[in-house]
């Protein structure tokens, strides 16, 4: 893996070509406008269409003037660009060349990371009513990458609470997703998931999830509840890095108790990782 380049910045000209990272105007330092990423493993990805869909969409809102046929063609290239061997987690950006102004095309950046660690457990943490207002909400929460330095505090005060992710909840309270991962949560036999009209990130991991469970068989059902609602329940965390991971703990205002987790959350992360595809068609 080291003797991949780490970044590689995207023209209509030349294609990928490794950045040059001690170069002055390396526009692809900084936080991207828009970013999505997933895992590549020996070449398959789960739902890599659903990936380059999302981050179309948000380029096609954050970037008036940009060129849908130019991002399908960097997409296209990336998909071809990330080794076929070995567990990468590629992360594909789109940099404003002016930081004061929405005009202009983005300039396209895919960055080649090893893949982290699966699974692990997962603790929640949330702030009070006083902290959610001194820190904002965010402002495009529908899009992967405008609000990332919001999200990048509340994970730091997360993690200095002994938590790993921090929750986001609505102004009247309703569970909407972590600052990195989307939330779900059984009551019996039915899988819950947070109401489709919040304001939260359309999550690719949450999307596959369901669509496994509802071909098994297994009720889903969308709602709108605050924490204490989800008191007794047992809790998963989702995303693309890691899986489907359990909740063992939740800290903080109103917090919850969160049930153990049965078998059921390793037996839907091993189908959800089986679900992936080639991710080129090599």
């Amino acid at each position: 893996m080291t003797d991949q380049p780490r970044v590689h910045l995207w023209t209509a000209d030349d294609g990928l070509t490794p950045a040059v990272s001690s170069s002055e105007d390396d526009w692809s330092v900084g936080t991207p406008a828009v970013f999505d990423s997933w895992i590549v493993d020996d070449g398959a990805a789960v739902a890599w269409t659903a990936h380059r869909g999302r981050f179309s969409e948000g380029v096609r809102a954050l970037f008036p003037d940009a060129d849908a046929a130019q991002v399908c063609a960097f997409l296209d290239e990336v998909a071809t660009s990330v080794p076929a061997h070995g567990a990468w987690w590629p992360r594909i950006e789109a940099h404003r060349p002016d930081p004061t102004t929405t005009a202009g095309p983005p300039h396209l950046v895919l960055r080649l990371r090893p893949a982290p660690e699966a699974g692990g457990d997962v603790v929640l943490w949330s702030g009070d009513d006083a902290l959610a207002a001194e820190l904002g909400t965010p402002q495009l929460p529908r899009h992967k990458g405008p609000d990332q330095p919001l999200y990048s505090r509340q994970r730091q005060l997360a993690e200095h609470h002994g938590a790993t992710d921090f929750v986001l909840v609505d102004p009247e309270g309703h569970i909407l997703e972590t600052d990195h991962s989307a939330l779900v949560w059984w009551r019996g036999e039915t899988l819950c998931l947070p109401a489709r009209g919040l304001p939260r990130l359309p999550s690719v991991t949450q999307e596959q999830l369901v669509a496994l469970v509802e071909a098994a068989g297994v009720a889903v059902h969308q709602e709108s509840a605050v924490a204490a609602e989800l008191d007794g329940l047992e809790i998963w965390a989702l995303n693309a890095a890691r899986g489907i991971r359990p909740v063992t703990t939740w800290h903080g205002a109103g917090a919850p108790k969160v049930a153990p987790a049965g078998t059921a959350v390793h037996r839907w992360h091993e189908a959800w990782r089986e679900s992936r595809a080639d991710l080129s068609g090599r």
